[in-house]
């Protein structure tokens, strides 16, 4: 395996600031890196032209080093740099570990940023009249009255792929516990389902609602919805678990 030292670049700009002084003792490449590059002779003994793309450079060789087109990848940027020669094989199986490696860590930063858009993040309720606190899990958010403690509203949110569901309860004075359930997804309709257990006012509910779901299907079509009477079990867990 030959190794290629780059002694200095050609054709440095008049050193400037010490910063540009620091940046002319080291290649534009990053460590490791792989790039196609070609050899040509000069006239000088154990010394060639070394092509990277629009980058023409001086470098040491040893004597039966091959001339031509080559894989090369970087060991060390910092001057003198060096370069690695590999093969067509080598550089095959180089890049198909930094192909992996890339895929490896895109996915793990797309899991990570869709855990973090599932939660609640830090809200800020300093100047507000309540407080706000988010599960340990990130999944549950509690909103409670400042002054009295008590808890008035309960949100809980699940997203899988492109389809969310938020599910809330709010336990009002005078109507008593209001629940919702809200799910779709960017290529399916969206529902809303709003549940109460208070007889008297269903009918109100559904009056008021049907206004406001009307105005908003007429801004998004593929939304619908409905007010039912009673309190599925899911909601009443819901409710339990965050007393616990």
């Amino acid at each position: 395996m030959y190794s290629i030292i780059i002694p200095n670049l050609l054709s440095l700009p008049e050193a400037g600031s010490p910063k540009q002084q620091a940046s002319q003792q080291r290649l534009p490449w990053s460590n490791g890196s792989l790039m196609a590059a070609k050899l040509t002779p000069t006239e000088t003994a154990g010394v060639v032209q070394l092509i990277i793309g629009g980058h023409r450079l001086s470098a040491k060789v040893p004597p039966s080093t091959p001339m031509g087109d080559m894989w090369l990848q970087l060991i060390n940027r910092e001057m003198p740099a060096q370069f690695r020669l590999l093969s067509s094989a080598q550089a095959e199986t180089l890049l198909a570990k930094m192909l992996q490696k890339s895929a490896a860590n895109s996915t793990e930063s797309q899991t990570t940023k869709q855990t973090t858009e599932q939660g609640w993040g830090k809200l800020d309720t300093a100047s507000l009249p309540f407080n706000a606190e988010v599960a340990v899990h990130g999944q549950h958010l509690t909103i409670q009255d400042r002054e009295s403690g008590h808890r008035d509203v309960l949100l809980s949110s699940t997203i899988e792929g492109d389809k969310f569901c938020l599910v809330g309860r709010v336990d009002l004075e005078r109507l008593g516990p209001v629940a919702f359930n809200l799910h779709g997804g960017d290529d399916c309709d969206w529902s809303l389902r709003v549940f109460s257990t208070n007889p008297q006012l269903l009918s109100y509910l559904r009056a008021h609602f049907n206004v406001w779901l009307k105005e908003e299907q007429e801004k998004h079509q593929n939304l619908d919805g409905e007010v039912l009477y009673g309190m599925p079990e899911s909601m009443t867990a819901l409710a339990g678990e965050a007393k616990a």
